[in-house]
């Protein structure tokens, strides 16, 4: 007897994901997993460990990760069976270091925020902005 809902694999929408993790904290088989590196973050999906329960994209709260129609997965190694994606960190208006979100998760602040300049600076201009007062 089959289940009464089949699910397929997670898509990324690379243009809606923000790389906040939320996915990734939520997986029961760490299929998907967050990785920073100094100027991006890089979210994979190994698509060979997911169990299909959805899970990562009832926690997105951007709704960049939707449930495709597709069933089948086939790849002759684990390359083919990883969709990777790489979100790019904000940087500081002031000094130009990579801050510890990403634009796109200022951009969203910003929109929801509009009055918060300060969130566009690395710990070390804060400081300074702060001294210079």
């Amino acid at each position: 007897m089959l289940f009464h809902s089949i699910r397929g694999v997670p898509a990324i929408d690379p243009e809606k994901c923000m790389g906040c993790g939320a996915c990734a904290s939520k997986c029961p088989t760490d299929s998907l997993t967050l990785h920073r590196t100094r100027d991006s973050i890089l979210l994979e999906l190994n698509v060979a460990r997911c169990i299909r329960c959805a899970y990562c994209a009832e926690a997105c709260p951007n709704n960049a990760i939707t449930i495709e129609d597709k069933y089948t997965v086939i790849g002759r190694s684990r390359e083919e069976l990883a969709i990777r994606v790489i979100v790019p960190l904000a940087r500081c208006d002031s000094c130009g270091e990579p801050l510890r979100h990403s634009a796109r998760e200022v951009e969203l602040a910003r929109e929801k925020v509009p009055d918060l300049n300060v969130i566009k600076l690395c710990d070390k201009c804060k400081v300074k902005r702060v001294l210079a007062r």
